[in-house]
């Protein structure tokens, strides 16, 4: 059985062991020790870098505040302070205020994400299909009768900080213009699913409503007019007539596809 090494105060390690005893990689330790963290000499017969009680007494301060997110040009300020606690709490303050702040971010990022695939999984899974079924409440911020993409982008980004629901591009088909077979619409906007009436100017709410919804993954170059004469032509082919006017909204966009939805308000 071999013999365990006596610990002393002058005792020395290599890098690897040292690299071992406090979790990090030897790559790690060797960049501590040219950035000037740590002062590990090098054994004169083989060039080796060794660790004694300083340096591991000093990386176990670097270890630590690390671990609490302290960059390394700041922990090297400090050890170039002469160990100034001043400083070191004014790091450790304002490393605090920024983990916080990622904590908030990190906190909204989870509920867009939970909303987003809740309303994902609300959507179906079946593309390209037909239903009758009560429209969600929207609420719908116009930028015009025209087409204006940064207004509508410009709109997209506010709404995207301010509301953890996930914002969409939303069409406005007037209900005549759809029975006659004309892509014309009469208003263009975004739309949230909570109520934004006192963030935005000329919000309109669009209440719940019985619809023929479609929900289509449509091609980017392919024409809406076909989706809509299959629409109308699925309508009439129920028995049902329009009665308001029509919403298409643009979900999600890849370089080929586009995910789109259509409400059509209809009664018999």
């Amino acid at each position: 059985m071999p013999k365990q090494k006596k610990e002393t105060a002058s005792s020395k390690y290599q890098i690897s062991e040292t690299a071992e005893m406090v979790h990090v990689t030897a790559n790690t330790l060797r960049y501590y020790n040219d950035v000037g963290l740590l002062a590990a000499k090098r054994k004169k017969e083989n060039n080796y870098r060794e660790f004694g009680f300083s340096e591991t007494g000093n990386l176990s301060s670097i270890v630590s505040l690390r671990s609490m997110g302290i960059p390394i040009e700041k922990i090297q300020a400090f050890f170039e302070s002469s160990g100034d606690l001043k400083i070191l709490g004014r790091y450790l303050s304002e490393t605090q205020e920024n983990l916080q702040k990622e904590i908030e971010m990190c906190l909204q990022q989870q509920r867009k994400c939970a909303n987003f695939y809740a309303e994902l999984r609300s959507l179906g899974t079946e593309t390209n299909t037909f239903s009758l079924q009560k429209s969600p409440r929207f609420w719908f911020v116009p930028t015009g009768e025209k087409l204006d993409i940064a207004k509508s982008m410009e709109l997209y980004t506010a709404a995207l900080q301010l509301f953890d629901a996930y914002p969409t591009h939303m069409f406005i088909l007037p209900r005549d213009r759809f029975l006659e077979k004309r892509v014309q619409y009469s208003s263009y906007g975004i739309s949230v699913t909570q109520p934004c009436n006192e963030i935005f100017e000329k919000t309109m709410e669009i209440v719940p409503t019985f619809c023929a919804r479609y929900l289509g993954l449509i091609r980017q170059d392919d024409s809406l007019d076909d989706i809509y004469d299959l629409m109308l032509k699925w309508i009439q082919k129920e028995n049902l007539r329009v009665t308001g006017d029509v919403l298409e909204r643009f979900i999600l966009g890849t370089p080929e596809l586009r995910l789109m939805e259509f409400w059509i308000p209809v009664c018999k």
